[in-house]
């Protein structure tokens, strides 16, 4: 009874509070996002619209009389996402005098961007026809190769240069009175074809892509 009456019940107690109290459990670490992972958030973010005004020059008669035919201006509506972007172009020479003088291109591509030690570049490749009125012949062309890099990037606009090569890859005359008062299979025009053709079947050009971001 003596030893009962020196029972320390408050440690007592304690110990089955202890015991009866469910463990209180340890908050979760999150979980680390893999290398390279970008969130949806961020992707809508880095995907814009990119309307341009472009300036080309091509490697055919770069001096003379007909250089300035082959000098187009134009238009180019990209949709630029983090790391591609699929594009649409269509130029025109400024030779507006007459319609006969005209040569128009129109063409799609994709290019794919990257950062190359913290510059940022673009590659691609793409799809084009021609249409030189003024030499009465049509040719297609391919492009395995465009480097990008760019000018000016800001938050509301972005300016490139590009620099590529292309191929022709098919054409043919264009047979029309209207274009070529000497009728059909014009001698001048089929050299002139069989040299942009077969003879000197590779260009290269420069373009000026200077537009905007339209989010």
């Amino acid at each position: 009874m003596a030893a009962a009456r020196f029972r320390p019940r408050w440690l007592l107690a304690l110990l089955a509070a202890l015991v009866s109290a469910p463990a209180a459990a340890a908050p979760e670490a999150p979980a680390p996002e893999p290398v390279g992972y970008v969130s949806a958030e961020a992707a809508r973010r880095s995907a814009f619209w990119w309307p341009t005004v472009m300036l080309e020059r091509a490697s055919t008669h770069l001096s003379g009389a007909r250089s300035i035919d082959e000098t187009r201006f134009g238009l180019m509506l990209a949709y630029r996402t983090a790391h591609f972007s699929p594009h649409l172009r269509a130029l025109v020479s400024p030779s507006l005098g007459a319609y006969q003088n005209l040569a128009v291109l129109a063409g799609a591509g994709l290019r794919m961007h990257f950062d190359t030690l913290g510059v940022p570049l673009s590659c691609g490749v793409g799809l084009s026809v021609e249409a030189r009125l003024r030499d009465s012949l049509w040719l297609a062309y391919a492009t395995p190769i465009e480097l990008g890099v760019p000018l000016y990037r800001g938050e509301s606009a972005e300016h490139y240069l590009f620099v590529g090569a292309r191929h022709s890859v098919a054409g043919s005359l264009i047979n029309s009175y209207l274009l070529d008062p000497n009728g059909y299979d014009n001698e001048d025009s089929q050299a002139v074809l069989d040299r942009m053709r077969d003879g000197n079947a590779w260009q290269l050009y420069v373009s000026l892509a200077f537009g905007r971001r339209v989010e």
